[in-house]
């Protein structure tokens, strides 16, 4: 009986400190990330190209007058958009002067692009060091250290890109059941940035020693760092997706091709107009958008962040060497009462005793009726 004395010390113990285990055991949320870069742009050309020509027709008498100095011939061509797009021609058109011709073009083209990222992570509750979600790049750029009189150039790096610090505070359970999930709320405290490089600008020049008569100087430009960032503590229930947006940047480019001096004319027009009208403000006369090409683009780049959290929770299960795993159960049986710590433990005697049973028979050599105690010197 020493070998089952032992078992069932070593079975006390386990059950003894399986609840302080459980207390002492540290409550984890598991946070799921979704970032959706949204990249939209919009460019929009129109151009007009015309030609025009005088009609010349032979008078009655037999002679054909040349106009006296008037403009026979007229052709008003714009770089044409560089995509292709809607073009309408209008061709034989006549009037009392003479012919003309009248080419216009459009183009409106719409692109929309998306990146994603999902990352899963686990997140201890009240932990002090946040969870941070990082996806960067190493942007290298000119930088200008002086040592002693002169300026030595040297190459530094930036980081780029998403990055997202996760920390949760608390759990509250309302009803206190952990079997329910419904009533779960999560504290998290958000931190999401994104960094990106924008244009380069010249902070100043670099003169050189002078040569002969010259003396030559180098532009010193800098790229410039465009950070977005959102810091936040909200409550999430549990599997509920928290959305995060609003993280956008806004760009437009404006190009235009038409006469000379046309567009300095529409501006002090434009001008002119502010100042005698009220309340005009910016008046903008369409001339040089009839009359030319013109082309527009604008583009817009939004990051949106999705959050999921729910609770972690441990897979009770144990090996079925030892006896702890429940059998399946067929659907159209009455399902079995849930087992109690007096069944685990007897199921676990009965099988030390078959196990130390095995053992004795295969080294003592007893005989198949022979019980345990009676093979160990025991009691018959």
């Amino acid at each position: 009986m020493k070998h089952t004395a032992t078992a069932l010390l070593i079975l006390a113990a386990l059950l003894a400190g399986a609840p302080r285990a459980l207390a002492q055991e540290q409550k984890q949320v598991n946070v799921s990330v979704k970032i959706i870069e949204f990249q939209t742009t919009k460019n929009t050309e129109t151009g007009l190209s015309a030609y025009f020509k005088q009609r010349n027709e032979p008078r009655p008498y037999g002679r054909i007058s040349s106009g006296n100095g008037a403009v026979t011939a007229a052709d008003l061509t714009f770089p044409a958009p560089v995509g292709s797009g809607l073009t309408v021609f209008l061709d034989n058109l006549s009037s009392s002067y003479g012919d003309f011709e009248v080419v216009l073009q459009a183009l409106v083209d719409q692109n929309r692009a998306f990146i994603l990222s999902q990352p899963k992570v686990m997140v201890p509750v009240g932990e002090a060091t946040p969870t941070l979600i990082k996806t960067s790049q190493e942007v290298p750029y000119e930088n200008t250290v002086v040592v002693g009189a002169s300026a030595v150039q040297t190459t530094a790096f930036r980081p780029t890109g998403v990055s997202l610090s996760v920390s949760a505070l608390q759990v509250v359970d309302d009803d206190g059941d952990p079997m329910t999930t419904e009533d779960i709320y999560y504290q998290l405290k958000l931190t999401a940035e994104i960094a990106e490089e924008g244009q380069r600008i010249t902070v100043a020049l670099d003169s050189s020693s002078p040569t002969s008569a010259t003396k030559n100087s180098t532009a010193i430009s800098v790229p410039e760092f465009v950070s977005r960032s959102v810091d936040t503590t909200v409550w999430v229930r549990n599997g509920q997706v928290l959305i995060m947006g609003g993280l956008y940047r806004n760009s437009a480019t404006n190009n235009t091709a038409t006469l000379p001096w046309l567009t300095q004319g529409e501006d002090i027009l434009s001008n002119a107009v502010s100042r005698v009208v009220p309340f005009a403000q910016n008046a903008a006369v369409p001339i040089t958008a009839g009359l030319g090409n013109t082309s527009r683009a604008d583009g817009r780049r939004e990051l949106v962040f999705l959050v999921k959290a729910d609770l972690w929770r441990k897979s009770f299960t144990v090996a079925d060497d030892f006896g702890f795993t429940e059998e399946e159960e067929e659907a159209d049986k009455v399902p079995a009462r849930p087992r109690t710590p007096a069944d685990v433990i007897t199921g676990v005697l009965e099988n030390i005793t078959d196990i130390s049973q095995g053992v004795t028979v295969g080294i003592g050599g007893a005989a198949p009726g022979e019980t345990l105690s009676g093979s160990l010197g025991g009691a018959k």
